[in-house]
């Protein structure tokens, strides 16, 4: 029997996170690619003899950069190199991370004034960006191929001068549109103006280009392109998770064989409606078993979901210390029943890997998942998050519980071809593609 392209990439990418690059390691991985999905031979080709080098404007603790990195790395070998410019100093998660791994080359802190005073603050914080951006771009070292902004803070604006002068490509992620444009007009404003020198915007499906143009204007239509990271567990994981490693897990944690498992929620944001699902459940006590992770977010909240599980005397538990990928993969593979229903979102990996992993999800229909009914995905859609529309979709779900598992097996491969970095990373070649095909003609 052939190998699975699809694992082997796993395999590779693994690999090359513990002995690092070598020749051929690209030679596989490129290989392997062309192998899952033909669209990617001539992806390559059209990269072919590229020399790139790409400053990223972004999170150097994100598990998307570091993914958006690696698989670059893995694909062109050291013809391309990234730089990363973001003002995080925290080192908990380790600021070496990237070197280790070789994806990264050179890190270039942004410094900001803690100025007493609000508007001193800001005005020193404009120019002092604007300096930085400008000696990183065109002064103290060499101009760059490519920038490319992941999340729109407001304050990059300060650098347009700069950033006009080379090909653009900024990436919407969510929050920086729903939460930081729709609440300050300036935030909104300064983004407009990086928008307004930008090549390429991508986002992560249909609906969200639909938010941008209704935010920030049609103008932008003809700019935006869609590209997504893929979930940052990868899918692959979920494949060739060992089964002693599942009742480990529940061992550890006392959930239960006889009961309907429950997860409940994300992490710790009141916007997740925590409360409200376990007033819900509440009726449906006797059959269900809760899990309710709690690891990052709003710590005062753990308190309150443990005082209403009390109240409600509901069996379960909550999930407070930092879980690993491989026990994120075990919750997900024991659970039965999902259910995620923030305030906003734009592309929730958490929710793709519960439907990759056959979880029946209940979700709602106020966010901006319009691939759900584009691809076939099975789940409940609630049209609001109150206790009564939980409820409902809950008793439907538990009236034919075995039927509902068979409906929520089949979402493996549609979420498979949407949220696989492995079929994914196309989405990145062809933007690169895009902005550097007039660099290429000239």
């Amino acid at each position: 029997m052939s190998k699975d392209p699809f694992i082997e990439l796993w395999k590779i990418a693994r690999l090359v996170e513990k002995e690092g690059l070598s020749d051929n390691t690209v030679k596989n991985f490129r290989e392997n690619l062309i192998a899952l999905d033909e669209e990617y031979e001539e992806l390559l080709d059209a990269f072919e003899n590229i020399k790139l080098k790409v400053l990223l404007l972004g999170d150097k603790n994100s598990i998307f950069i570091r993914t958006f990195t690696r698989n670059f790395k893995l694909t062109f070998g050291n013809n391309v190199s990234f730089d990363v410019f973001y003002g995080m100093t925290d080192d908990k998660y380790g600021s070496n991370i990237f070197n280790i791994f070789n994806f990264i080359d050179r890190y270039y802190e942004l410094k900001t004034c803690a100025q007493e005073f609000a508007i001193l603050r800001k005005i020193k914080n404009y120019f002092l960006i604007q300096k930085q951006v400008s000696n990183v771009i065109n002064q103290k070292y060499k101009k760059y191929d490519l920038v490319h902004i992941h999340y729109l803070h407001g304050y990059w604006c300060a650098g347009v001068k700069y950033l006009k002068t080379i090909p653009l490509i900024s990436t919407i992620w969510g929050s920086d549109m729903y939460k930081e444009a729709a609440s300050s007009k300036l935030s909104k404003y300064n983004q407009k103006r990086i928008l307004d020198v930008s090549d390429v915007i991508t986002v992560a499906n249909e609906r969200i280009k639909k938010d941008v143009i209704d935010c920030y204007g049609k103008k932008y239509e003809d700019k935006i392109m869609i590209a997504t990271f893929g979930t940052p567990i990868d899918l692959a994981e979920y494949d060739v998770v060992d089964k002693s490693q599942v009742t480990e897990f529940k061992e550890k944690y006392g959930i239960p064989d006889s009961r309907v498992i429950v997860i409940v929620g994300s992490c710790a944001r009141r916007s997740q409606h925590h409360l409200e699902i376990l007033e819900a459940l509440s009726k449906f006590r006797d059959r269900i078993f809760i899990v309710v992770p709690l690891t990052y977010g709003q710590l005062n909240l753990h308190e309150i979901v443990k005082a209403k599980i009390k109240e409600y005397d509901l069996d379960g538990v909550v999930l407070r210390d930092y879980l690993s990928n491989e026990e994120m993969v075990a919750l997900k593979r024991i659970s039965d029943i999902t259910i995620f229903i923030p305030d906003t979102d734009a592309f929730s990996a958490f929710l793709m890997e519960a439907l990759y992993a056959g979880s029946i999800v209940i979700t709602g229909r106020w966010l901006p998942y319009d691939w759900i009914d584009g691809n076939g995905i099975y789940c409940h859609r609630i049209n609001e998050p109150t206790v009564q529309e939980i409820q409902t979709a809950i008793l439907k779900i538990l009236e034919n519980l075995e039927e509902e598992k068979v409906k929520s097996l089949q979402n493996k491969e549609p979420i498979k071809k949407l949220a696989a970095w492995q079929y994914r990373f196309k989405d990145w070649l062809k933007v690169y593609h895009k902005v550097l095909e007039p660099r290429k003609s000239v």
